[in-house]
């Protein structure tokens, strides 16, 4: 490689390099706040955009539109598909929440394809749990089991543990709603023996109360209690 190429590469990933250890750095929500009224490039304030309005998809619906919208425009100036793409997913969360499936379902789609476009395998994955969990909202059990199990797929070809965990859980309620119990508490523990692998207490946890649920469908309190108790021991 040339020494003119050589330093180019180096500058930019040092650019880089600093531009992500300062938005990770100043991660609180004042902090993105400010970063996106200063000065800094338009590449470091839409990283802020994605983190805040990632950070507020939970908490303030409105306000997380209003900033992920605001974002939406310098992706578009920068023609940076993907951040186009986590933000309309950040959007389609808030719309989930505030009860607007269809909107929602239909942000999901625009960002998924863009991942499956751009072979971002792990992103499509993870918003692919997005659609299945809507589905499973809506009572469209059929094609939320469709969903999770293509999610499922994914997260095994990627050989993501803590993915693949989680997708065992939810999907096992959409057989929990069908009346399959068995299949339910089969993946509810395939998802309790990653987490035990992983050393993930919090994902133990969750896979005792997605079990004890099964078994307080099925009227088997005791079961269902002694795996509540085990749940809230780990909490």
């Amino acid at each position: 490689m040339k020494t003119g190429n050589t330093q180019l590469l180096y500058s930019l990933l040092l650019f880089l390099f600093c531009s992500n250890s300062l938005v990770a750095q100043l991660s609180t929500v004042d902090s993105l706040r400010n970063i996106i009224s200063s000065n800094q490039t338009q590449q470091i304030k839409l990283r802020a955009y994605i983190l805040l309005s990632g950070k507020l998809s939970g908490v303030s619906f409105n306000e997380n539109i209003k900033v992920a919208e605001q974002g939406l425009v310098i992706a578009s100036k920068l023609n940076d598909s993907l951040a186009y793409a986590e933000l309309n997913r950040n959007i389609g969360i808030a719309n989930y929440f505030n009860g607007n499936y269809e909107k929602a379902a239909n942000l999901y789609y625009l960002a998924a394809g863009i991942y499956e476009r751009k072979n971002v395998m792990q992103q499509l994955a993870y918003i692919l749990n997005d659609i299945a969990k809507l589905y499973r909202k809506t009572r469209d059990l059929s094609r939320a089991g469709a969903i999770y199990e293509r999610s499922l797929q994914l997260f095994l070809s990627l050989k993501d543990s803590s993915g693949m965990q989680m997708i065992l859980n939810e999907s096992g309620v959409v057989y929990e709603y069908q009346g399959n119990y068995k299949e339910a508490l089969r993946r509810y523990r395939a998802s309790f023996e990653i987490a035990t692998r992983l050393k993930d207490e919090m994902g133990k946890s969750w896979s005792y109360n997605f079990i004890a649920g099964v078994y307080l469908l099925q009227n088997n309190y005791e079961l269902a209690e002694n795996y509540n108790l085990r749940s809230l021991a780990i909490r």
